[in-house]
């Protein structure tokens, strides 16, 4: 999975993935591949600077 951050919300949206998933998200610098490519923050809707990837362990 990917979860999207600004820099305001960060902390915030880390905190959601390890406390509902009990997982550590790899953090990278959010670049679009096009300029017409924008993700929102899972926060707050506003423009990423980051992503969050992460996978859920299979039962």
């Amino acid at each position: 999975m990917i979860w999207y951050a600004c820099e305001e919300h960060l902390d915030y949206i880390m905190d959601d993935i390890i406390d509902t998933y009990m997982v550590a998200p790899i953090l990278e610098s959010y670049q679009p591949i096009r300029p017409s490519e924008k993700k929102a923050c899972k926060w707050c809707g506003q423009s990423s600077e980051y992503q969050l990837t992460f996978e859920l362990e299979s039962s």
